[in-house]
């Protein structure tokens, strides 16, 4: 892949773990439960981790988007999206209904079959963006500001990531609205029923 490609992929799953983490340490008092519904974690590892989450979702952001030793950040934002794939995968196996908790409590999105194809994706990105640095695990390029064709990978990169945190909230928007105008169908249609059976023949 060329550079431009690793550069928007990079870009991409940085900008996803940064508004991920913002998310998350906005509403961090409400991590606890949200960590917690997955019951996955032994209960006294749920606090510790429910609180660390921002800030381990910040650091490979942030080494992503300033591509300072990106090979790490790559690896760990990896490691985070392939267990939390596995740990959507384990809640939808058990048949359990949760929140995703993605970007943060507010987020109105379920944990669905999508959740866990969506993880993998982000896994496999990083991935590549691992491979792509020749195993350079210690090369720390000098820190400057995206410059043309970088520019536009980034610009292009943030606004794909935005476009997905968008689209995704748009989507289970209109999935619960469709449920919600089902539920409204049936009860107006029980209704109508029982009121046409009170009418004489």
């Amino acid at each position: 892949m060329s550079t431009f490609g690793i550069d928007v992929l990079r870009f991409f799953v940085g900008s996803i773990f940064l508004l991920s983490s913002a998310a998350k340490w906005r509403q961090r008092d409400k991590l606890f439960k949200l960590v917690g519904d997955y019951e996955i974690l032994p209960p006294r590892l749920v606090a510790p981790v429910a609180q660390l989450l921002p800030v381990a979702e910040l650091a490979p952001a942030a080494g992503l988007l300033t591509n300072v030793i990106p090979v790490v950040p790559a690896a760990i934002a990896g490691a985070f999206a392939l267990a939390f794939a596995i740990a959507a995968f384990i809640t939808l196996r058990r048949g359990r209904s949760i929140d995703c908790g993605c970007f943060g409590v507010s987020s109105t999105e379920k944990v669905t079959w999508e959740t866990v194809i969506r993880g993998l994706c982000l896994a496999a990105m990083a991935a590549v963006v691992v491979s792509a640095q020749g195993g350079a695990w210690v090369r720390v390029p000098p820190l400057r500001l995206p410059q043309g064709s970088g520019l536009a990978a980034f610009i292009m990169a943030t606004t794909a990531s935005l476009l997905y945190l968008v689209l995704s909230e748009t989507h289970q928007m209109m999935r619960r609205t469709t449920s919600l105008n089902e539920e409204l169908r049936v009860v107006f249609e029980d209704r109508a029923v029982k009121g046409s059976g009170g009418l004489p023949s």
